[in-house]
């Protein structure tokens, strides 16, 4: 409960709740019902039954609530240097008697409720019978996350996703000396 209010407090200042001009919903039922519709797949009737809002409604609110989440990226997705770097190396080689380590990477599939609104949407339907686009993330040694990328359909090979990644076009700008990545 303590994270949902300071997620209400990053985002209730955001321009798009400041519209004067039409009476918005409070910004943490926008909130909670955009939590609600991604963390249980709901249906519109759902959402209806138990929030007694519309789907435009929804719509509305889930626009609102994911552009204002992505313009905390850059605020809550860091990746690590100065002091906190060497924090990073130092819980590193705590946890694993690694040295240097700024990084673990890993990649993921993330399924999606629908398909994709694109023209080749069948290259992320997946053998298991769902729409799937990669995630592959860095985290800390605390498992917070200093750097992702998104969107690769689920026939990509993950070797393709990461050179193609920005973390890998980045690279000489990511890493000092001796630094790396643990990754599998």
């Amino acid at each position: 409960q303590s994270t949902f209010w300071t997620i209400v407090n990053m985002i209730c200042n955001h321009e798009i709740f400041q519209n004067h001009q039409k009476q918005q919903a409070p910004v943490e039922k926008q909130l909670a019902v955009v939590l609600y519709r991604l963390g249980r797949k709901s249906t519109v009737w759902d959402l209806y039954s138990k929030f007694g809002i519309a789907e435009g409604t929804v719509q509305l609110f889930t626009f609102r609530i994911t552009l204002t989440l992505k313009s905390l990226k850059s605020y809550v997705i860091v990746w690590s240097h100065g002091d906190y770097r060497q924090e990073v190396h130092r819980g590193f080689e705590e946890k694993c008697e690694f040295l240097n380590v700024i990084g673990a990477l890993d990649g993921s599939h993330i399924n999606l409720f629908e398909a994709p609104s694109k023209p080749n949407k069948d290259v992320y339907f997946t053998q298991k019978r769902h729409y799937v686009i990669h995630l592959q993330a860095v985290v800390d040694y605390k498992g917070l996350f200093t750097f992702y990328d998104i969107g690769y359909p689920a026939s990509a090979h993950d070797a393709k996703v990461f050179r193609n990644s920005k973390f890998y076009l980045y690279r000489n700008q990511l890493f000092k000396e001796q630094n790396y990545v643990l990754a599998d």
